[in-house]
């Protein structure tokens, strides 16, 4: 489910939906992730991300489910069109990637409130998809030949698929 807001329990947008999860007693494992860096500036004045988020996670785990926290996949500054090249008549550069120090630099704004929230629980990881995207010094919205991004930070269908598979093969045990 994808709306503009943060997943907090006091939500007016996202909480009724947080609600409905933790009461249906057939959802065992719930991955939390969101538009961190891009949600930041939305809080309201007071909010915590990591208190606010802590609320969310302890309504989960109180109802039975295993909750794992998901960071941001890398954010561009260019729109894919920039990458698809060839399929356009006039010449352009190809730009499809970023040096992955522009990925921890969005990261780090917010990677130590969410490792803080899960610190207050017992089995709460907190994943970074990097790998998925980035190498040890770029990350692309391209692999294997295949744009993963519709714009600069939301994944196409391509791209939702490469980190479904990514998150199977890495952090099977999240979905046992």
């Amino acid at each position: 489910y994808t709306k503009g807001d943060m997943p907090f329990v006091d939500s007016p947008v996202s909480g009724y939906l947080i609600d409905f999860v933790a009461k249906d007693e057939n959802i065992k494992n719930v991955l939390i992730s969101a538009h961190w860096y891009g949600r930041l500036g939305l809080m309201k004045p007071g909010e915590n991300l990591t208190d606010e988020l802590s609320k969310t996670i302890g309504l989960l785990q109180n109802s039975g489910k295993k909750v794992t926290l998901i960071l941001d996949a890398p954010i561009f500054s260019f729109h894919p069109e920039t990458c698809k090249g060839s399929r356009w008549i006039w010449p352009q550069d190809q730009k499809c990637d970023v040096p992955v120090d522009v990925y921890y630099a969005h990261v780090n704004l917010y990677r130590e409130m969410i490792e803080n929230a899960a610190k207050k629980f017992v089995d709460v990881e907190v994943i970074s998809p990097e790998d998925a995207f980035c190498d040890k010094k770029t990350c692309s919205m391209v692999k294997d030949g295949k744009l993963l991004y519709r714009d600069f930070h939301h994944l196409n269908i391509e791209g939702s698929k490469n980190i479904g598979r990514w998150l199977v093969e890495s952090h099977n045990e999240i979905f046992n």
